[in-house]
């Protein structure tokens, strides 16, 4: 496996999948709490 990831940028990878995280959280409306739990606005802890 290791040796698959000499073909692979890596770190643009990690960049796309935190991009594409970011926008699925914005589209349900997912935010931190104090808790640091990460929730949807509409849910309760």
């Amino acid at each position: 496996m290791y040796a698959l990831t000499d073909y692979i940028d890596c770190e643009a990878l990690a960049d796309t999948c935190e991009e594409n995280l970011a926008e699925v959280e914005d589209i349900m409306n997912v935010k931190e709490n104090d808790d640091g739990l990460v929730v949807a606005e509409n849910q309760e802890v």
